[in-house]
C-alpha cells in the first residue's frame, strides 16, 4: 500500500480509488512482480465494504521502472 500511495502522490493521483488500485496490482502481475499478500491487523475497505487486498513488494530498479510504468 505505501508503494501505491507513493505512486499516487508522484503521479497526483486519488490514492483511495481501489478500482485503480486493483488495475495497478494487475499491471504489476502482469509484469510478473512478485506480490506477498500482507497481514492485516485492520483490513482495508473499499466504498462498498469489500476487503483490499495489500501486498508486501521487495524493490530493486527494475520492479521501480514497472511500478511507474503504470498509466
Amino acid at each position: 500500500m505505501d508503494v501505491w500511495i507513493a505512486l499516487c502522490r508522484e503521479k497526483n493521483w486519488d490514492r483511495r480509488d481501489y478500482s485503480h488500485y486493483r488495475q495497478f496490482i494487475r499491471h504489476l502481475q502482469e509484469r510478473e512482480v512478485q506480490l506477498k499478500k500482507a497481514p492485516q491487523g485492520h483490513p482495508i475497505k473499499d466504498s462498498e465494504g469489500n476487503p483490499v487486498e495489500t501486498y508486501i513488494i521487495k524493490l530493486d530498479n527494475t520492479i521501480i521502472e514497472k511500478i511507474r510504468s503504470f498509466a
